[in-house]
């Protein structure tokens, strides 16, 4: 069943994010599973939320390659619920960054 997780790293910043993204290189090796992946600045830190095809998938990634990468000296607080419908309308999602 496929799975939503948002993560949220309390003081977590851009740099930090980066860091880790470039590491991780998710864009030009993503990991088995992940369906989409978001980011943003929230007030005091920093969120992910993820579309997974499962939570193993999930907990794969999280313990053999976002972990043993991560410089974030804190867990990120993670919340994680079951998709009942994913959606994804035919369009540009880049466009909805500018």
């Amino acid at each position: 069943m496929a799975v939503c997780t948002r993560l949220r790293f309390s003081g977590g910043t851009p740099g930090q994010y980066e860091s880790i993204h470039t590491c991780l290189n998710v864009q030009v090796d993503p990991p088995d599973g992940l369906i989409l992946h978001a980011e943003g600045p929230v007030e005091g830190g920093w969120t992910m939320v993820d579309v997974w095809e499962s939570h193993d998938a999930f907990d794969r990634f999280a313990s053999t390659r976002a972990m043993p990468a991560s410089s974030i000296p804190d867990l990120p607080d993670i919340e994680e619920f079951p998709l009942g419908e994913l959606f994804q309308p035919d369009r540009t999602l880049a466009s909805l960054l500018r």
